[in-house]
């Protein structure tokens, strides 16, 4: 049997070193493992800001060429830093992506314009893809959508709805394994994952094209041809996007001509910051002040944004048991209904299952012809789910197969109650988490940022990230694989303690500049004359003075 692995990849910002370490030791298992074993492929990657940049990466590297791999340590290890962050410093965010760019670039292999999109569509051939990548790898990165899509809502009574508009967006990408790629995909992926991470105020916003089909349900969806939307941080809304891959299995699995479904399905999260607890059991002031009020409510948006999906993929696991419970009974009901009864019962269930089929059916072709097959795969994955367990003897369902029309019967129930619950295709995630033990890692302060400013930190979270997946999958997963050398998984020196008294002088003078610009930026009228350009200069470099020395003081958590 296969095992096929989806893999989240949260956000972090420095501490995508981590994130990458972990990721590198993943495709280090895979390549390493005894010959004659089952195969164990990724074919599923979803990321946030920082893991979307790896995720990116990991792409390459399974699809195309697995030296790819190595590039990971290249990117977030020894060619980021504060100092590239920083050069050519944009007017409109503290920080450049011009490296980011670069590192893409040559990572990708494209031009110089290729970022921009309209570089060449020359095909690139694969080299030699890692063998843990399976035939399509299906990608993708949680966005912030600043322009907004209005989608129309109905309500009950109501004749005409109204609107909403919706910010948290994502984009999604098929790969095939070995195929050659027009060096645009690679720049769409490039771009996506960029704008994936583009941390607001402190790196530049992103604008991509994107095709309107891919908002369904909009007022944008079926007029073809494609929008321009600019992007934040996907990490705003969706920081560990676990259900954006269930989601993404889901469609995989529909869209395979092979029954994938029946493979073993492993979820990983590697989220190199798991947000400590928040909850603050009683102010002692009242009313808040506005400094402690603007404070707590960034941890509440950013802390419920962290793991939201978590929470909802854990409601949804309690769901289905219910719902197992459920059909056990309704097996036994179907099996005890008089001949009468049964007929009429079967004749109305397959008149709903019809009629919630067509609807689904007529809804994800999205305003073009249904497809002729397309109610059949609307019953596929209940009847492959539930079939052979009726058909095939299981005891808890033996009682609905003692005849066809029962079977069926309970097959079109069944399946009407999995999408009354908004379960149907859903199966129960197991989730596998990578991720530091608090305290443990040297880059996560200044809001994770801390990692740049010292290539020694990022290689000290580096080996943490290798270690901590080496632990998950020889201890949680069990697989068996050659180990690198012992000394890659143990950072040369505990620099977990490290924090703001420990950056550069240098670094500190960098950090005041880009402030100030910023500030200056933030204060200037256009156009400047000279009074006002000595004055807005005199109050950026205040406030930078002092936003760098309360950023830089030493915290409690220094001691």
């Amino acid at each position: 049997m296969t095992t096929r692995i989806a893999l989240t990849l949260a956000g972090g910002v420095s501490l995508g070193a981590y994130q990458a370490g972990g990721v590198y030791e993943l495709l280090w298992a895979l390549a390493h493992r005894p010959p004659g074993q089952a195969p164990i492929l990724i074919d599923v990657i979803t990321g946030a800001s920082a893991g979307s940049l790896t995720g990116a990466v990991l792409a390459r590297a399974l699809t195309q060429d697995s030296t790819a791999a190595d590039e990971l340590y290249r990117a977030w290890v020894t060619e980021i830093s504060f100092d590239s962050l920083t050069a050519e410093q944009p007017p409109t965010s503290l920080l450049s992506d011009r490296r980011v760019r670069e590192i893409a670039k040559r990572i990708f292999h494209l031009e110089d314009e290729g970022l921009n999109g309209n570089g060449p569509q020359a095909a690139i051939a694969p080299a030699d893809p890692h063998p843990a990548g399976a035939p399509r790898v299906m990608m993708a990165f949680a966005l912030s959508n600043l322009n907004g899509v209005n989608y129309r809502l109905g309500y009950p009574g109501g004749s005409e709805g109204f609107d909403t508009t919706v910010f948290s967006d994502w984009i999604v990408f098929s790969l095939d394994k070995g195929a050659p790629a027009k060096t645009t995909l690679w720049q769409e992926i490039a771009r996506a994952a960029i704008a994936s991470g583009a941390v607001p105020v402190a790196f530049p916003t992103v604008k991509m094209e994107r095709r309107v089909d891919d908002y369904r349900g909009s007022d944008i969806a079926g007029s073809g041809g494609t929008r321009s939307f600019t992007y934040v941080d996907g990490g705003l809304f969706n920081n560990e996007p676990v259900g954006l891959a269930r989601d993404i299995v889901d469609r995989l699995e529909a869209s395979s001509n092979t029954n994938t479904e029946l493979d073993q399905r492993v979820y990983i999260l590697i989220d190199p910051f798991v947000a400590p607890n928040l909850a603050e059991p009683e102010y002692a002031e009242e009313p808040l002040g506005y400094r402690r009020l603007l404070g707590r409510l960034l941890s509440v948006i950013m802390g419920e944004a962290s793991k939201r999906d978590w929470i909802r993929a854990t409601r949804t696991n309690r769901r289905l048991q219910w719902q197992d419970q459920l059909l056990q009974s309704l097996a036994e009901a179907v099996a005890a209904l008089p001949p009468p009864a049964l007929a009429k019962c079967a004749a109305s269930a397959r008149n709903l299952a019809n009629d919630i089929a067509g609807f689904k059916a007529a809804y994800e072709a999205a305003g073009r012809p249904v497809p002729a097959d397309a109610m059949h795969k609307q019953f596929a994955p209940t009847v492959r789910r539930l079939g052979p367990m009726v058909a095939g003897g299981d005891q808890v369902y033996a009682h609905a197969a003692r005849d066809r029309l029962r079977c069926e019967t309970f097959l079109d129930l069944a399946y009407a109650i999995e999408n009354v619950a908004g379960l149907r295709k859903k199966v129960d995630l197991t989730l596998h988490v990578v991720a530091p033990k608090p305290g443990t890692l040297a880059g996560d302060f200044l809001g994770n940022f801390g990692g740049f400013f010292e290539q020694d930190w990022r290689e000290h979270d580096w080996r943490r990230g290798r270690a901590d997946a080496r632990d998950l999958i020889v201890e949680k997963l069990g697989m068996t694989y050659a180990l690198d050398d012992p000394e890659k998984y143990v950072p040369a020196a505990d620099l977990s303690r490290v924090c703001e008294r420990d950056i550069p002088s240098k670094a500190r003078i960098g950090v005041e500049r880009s402030l100030r610009g910023g500030i200056a930026h933030f204060l200037s009228p256009t156009p400047l004359d000279p009074v006002a350009r000595l004055a807005v200069g005199a109050v950026s470099w205040i406030l930078a003075t002092l936003a760098v020395y309360l950023l830089m003081k030493r915290r409690s958590s220094c001691a």
